[in-house]
């Protein structure tokens, strides 16, 4: 006698495919004083259904901030987990006025890639001085000088020293503004707080003519950030 047997049984795998994401914020103070840092807060998220691995952060640094590890940046942030949010600070310090548009890549494995800009302003003072008077003058008759200074910035110029040096051939006689004479070195001072962008200040001294021949009067002025 022959026997035949014959059977089936089923067999089945499930496969559940995911997506990695990577979505990049940035947020930053809207203006930044020069010498002073900037904080440029990074919000890396990863809103897709699988882990991104390999996540790195990039950046070239703007001419006008400075970072200390160099112009060129990289960051390792490494898996970042499905609907995970990693948040970072990057410091830089401002180094030139202007507007700066400041860019991130963010790149991970399986062509993962976002790019993200923020754009803030670096503010700085300016300082420039500058003096009038007659070009000509006779012996003994006073002349007075008007020495101006003005702020062409961006932010309020403080602790401003302004002075004039006189020639050996003009005498010193009387300055407003509480312009104090100084014989040693036969130069007018004025200290001014704080003169804010865009704006003009003048002080007034009055000299003597003692000397004939050309003279000349030099002023300068400095204030603080340089």
């Amino acid at each position: 006698s022959v026997a035949s047997v014959t059977f089936a049984t089923p067999a089945s795998v499930k496969t559940r495919c995911t997506l990695p994401q990577l979505a990049l914020r940035l947020s930053a103070n809207e203006r930044v004083m020069i010498g002073q840092e900037q904080r440029v807060r990074i919000e890396l998220h990863n809103p897709g259904s699988g882990d991104a691995t390999g996540v790195v952060l990039l950046e070239n640094v703007p001419e006008e901030l400075r970072h200390d590890a160099g112009p060129a940046l990289e960051f390792d942030v490494g898996t970042l987990r499905a609907g995970e949010t990693r948040e970072m600070e990057l410091v830089l310090t401002a180094e030139r006025p202007g507007q700066v548009v400041n860019r991130i890549l963010a790149r991970g494995d399986g062509n993962l890639q976002v790019e993200q800009e923020i754009e803030f302003e670096v503010i700085a003072p300016g300082l420039e001085v500058g003096v009038e008077g007659p070009r000509v003058r006779y012996l003994e008759r006073p002349a007075t000088y008007t020495v101006r200074v003005e702020n062409p910035g961006t932010a309020t110029a403080k602790d401003i020293e302004l002075v004039t040096k006189l020639p050996k051939g003009l005498q010193f006689v009387r300055a407003n503004n509480l312009g104090e004479y100084d014989a040693a070195s036969h130069a007018v001072y004025w200290s001014l707080a704080e003169l804010p962008e865009g704006e003009l200040g003048a002080v007034e001294l009055t000299a003597l003519p003692v000397a004939s021949g050309e003279h000349e009067i030099l002023v300068a002025g400095k204030a603080s950030e340089g």
